[in-house]
């Protein structure tokens, strides 16, 4: 888990140190390919790779695999325009927001009372840092990356139960 942080953590700053060349397509692609190694070596260490293709819930899998493909590029191409720290605070804070709807409307779930109190700090927290003011037109469109970026992350998070419990022995 803290290595997955670690990745995660430092793809906005991966994104701003690389070469004015490395659009976000690439970084998407560079980091794709060395987590997916990771996590497929990962699983042959832990022998937890399926012993027949049948056990993979493949409909799962792939929704899964595309929400990640928009939220990761959603995510570098708004940070490569409105910075890393205001970038990832967007997408970070509207994502338990997306999630919450995600899962009402599709899981008929709804947010224990702990959910309510932590959005409002984050949202709070997100205008506090980024400030309540307009927001260049030139903007506007990566400014909705970032929130298409928590979108598509809250659908992984709500996917992933199930493609976890038909894995799971």
């Amino acid at each position: 888990i803290l290595i997955s942080a670690i990745g995660f953590g430092t793809g906005g700053t991966i994104q701003a140190l690389a070469p004015a060349e490395a659009t976000p397509y690439v970084v998407v692609a560079v980091r794709t390919l060395i987590g997916g190694i990771f996590l497929l070596c990962w699983c042959f260490y832990r022998d937890k790779i399926p012993k027949s293709f049948e056990q993979i819930p493949l409909r799962w899998v792939l929704l899964a695999s595309f929400c990640m493909i928009v939220a990761t590029l959603s995510f570098f191409t708004g940070v490569s325009q409105i910075g890393v720290a205001a970038g990832s605070l967007i997408s970070t804070g509207i994502t338990p927001v997306w999630a919450a709807v995600i899962a009402f409307v599709f899981f008929r779930k709804v947010p224990h009372a702990e959910w309510y109190f932590a959005t409002i700090l984050a949202v709070v927290g997100v205008i506090l840092i980024n400030g309540i003011g307009e927001i260049p037109r030139d903007k506007v469109l990566y400014l909705h990356l970032l929130i298409l970026n928590g979108f598509a992350y809250a659908c992984y998070i709500c996917v992933m139960p199930k493609v976890i419990e038909k894995l799971e022995p």
